[in-house]
């Protein structure tokens, strides 16, 4: 049985360079148990010539598994239809948070015939184990114990396209075009790398999607994180890794074996993390070890927003963590949202003076968005009847029409109207010089 997974094409404007970890575990999965899998990347692989439909009818393969987030929904419904059209009897499986959070649409409205829902290692063996014996067991959408994943399989990628492409800490200009920095330190930038250490998280902020690796927090064995990262530098010659999931720093006892572990390598990394766990402790220990910065999605400066959010911290503790980046680390990243029901000119405000009073300057400024799937989404869906109008009668309209959530108002979560937002985030930019000013659509 010949398998092809492809990587649909994501914020064409910017550079690809984040790796499809998800993929890459999947690939490596399948070819552990013994099937021919082949990837095609067409994120990382934008040359005109290398069009979705010329792809995809030069393979030969009995199975398609396309993965995907939301916002690539139009995508990945021209992917499937592409292979129905180039062979009627191929399978098509869609996997990633898209597949999760919206496979009704997905399996009525596109080619694709199953949805791989949650963590999709183990689902896709017996999915194609199914295909010969004809029934498919109940398989958990969330694996328990991380340690039977093998690592991505980075050689089926196109690797130097996204070890080239600056991520991170080196990316500076990831809001314009994601090209390298101007600065002196950042013009010539290590081979960097994306990666993850741990996946679920344990909180329950009401904009993130949880269902996909859900609310159970999981860490990797710091021992086959250290060997991966190995692999990375001897085979790839990488310099910088920055973890994607949610919450790295989250088990305090995790990143500190981790750091003892990663110190002699003398490898830089950073990571996203919590502000109600750093301590100047552990921030010590993680800058000894190479880390150069803790990313957080700190949201909103206001403490009812943040009650709103359902964020479990405190603006305190926001100061606190700010001030901890400052005396450890040398990379600092702030994201902000706006139009959480509730927001006023106040609560904008009151984001926007805390960024002067800390000294800090966010890299963007989204809008916020009721992704299917989540708990703002199902609370609108019950408290908002224009909301559960469009989800009744405009809905798939309105998945189409997703894009950018730093430029697009995907819905007016606050009531305030669209052109209110738009001035919010003007001036929020204006006033803190976030990154995220030029528009891309």
């Amino acid at each position: 049985m010949e398998i092809l997974l492809v990587n649909p094409r994501v914020r064409e404007w910017a550079q690809p360079n984040c790796f499809p970890t998800g993929l890459g575990y999947i690939a490596s999965y399948l070819r552990l148990r013994g099937y021919d899998v082949e990837v095609w990347d067409f994120n990382a692989m934008r040359q005109e010539d290398l069009t979705y439909e010329g792809i995809i009818r030069s393979y030969k393969y009995d199975v398609l598994g396309i993965t995907g987030i939301i916002t690539q929904y139009n995508d990945v419904k021209e992917l499937a239809k592409f292979a129905r059209d180039h062979n009627p009897d191929v399978k098509i499986v869609c996997g990633g948070t898209i597949a999760t959070s919206i496979p009704e649409v997905l399996l009525e409205t596109t080619c694709v015939d199953r949805c791989i829902l949650g963590e999709g290692e183990i689902q896709m063996v017996e999915y194609l184990r199914s295909l010969k014996s004809g029934r498919l067991p109940r398989v958990p959408g969330l694996i328990e114990d991380l340690q039977h994943l093998p690592r991505p399989a980075y050689d089926k990628f196109p690797m130097e396209v996204y070890l080239n492409n600056p991520i991170a800490y080196y990316n500076t200009n990831k809001w314009i075009d994601g090209r390298v920095g101007e600065s002196d330190e950042k013009i010539d930038p290590p081979k960097s790398i994306n990666m993850i250490g741990s996946r679920g998280c344990p909180y329950n902020c009401i904009f993130c999607y949880h269902n996909y690796m859900g609310d159970k927090y999981r860490v990797r064995d710091p021992l086959d994180i250290f060997f991966e990262i190995s692999y990375l530098i001897n085979e790839y010659d990488v310099g910088y890794v920055h973890f994607v999931d949610d919450a790295f720093v989250c088990n305090k006892a995790f990143v500190e074996e981790f750091c003892s572990l990663i110190k002699p390598m003398g490898i830089k990394w950073s990571c996203s993390g919590r502000v109600n766990v750093m301590t100047d402790e552990l921030a010590e220990t993680m800058a000894s070890a190479g880390c150069l910065g803790v990313c957080y999605g700190l949201e909103s400066a206001s403490q009812v927003m943040l009650d709103r959010m359902n964020k479990k911290v405190s603006v305190d503790q926001y100061r606190k963590a700010i001030e901890i980046n400052k005396r450890h680390f040398v990379y600092e990243d702030y994201t902000f949202v706006i139009g959480t029901p509730g927001e006023t000119d106040g609560t904008v405000a009151e984001s926007v003076n805390f960024c002067e009073e800390m000294g800090i300057t966010p890299t963007s400024v989204f809008y916020m968005t009721p992704y299917p799937g989540t708990p703002l989404f199902s609370e609108l869906v019950r408290t908002n009847k224009e909301f559960r109008y469009m989800v009744c009668y405009l809905y798939t309209k309105w998945i189409s029409g997703l894009g950018e959530q730093g430029e697009q108002v995907a819905w007016d979560c606050c009531g305030v109207g669209i052109k209110k937002l738009h001035e919010w985030k003007e001036l929020f930019i204006e006033e803190t010089g976030a990154w995220n000013k030029k528009k891309h659509s």
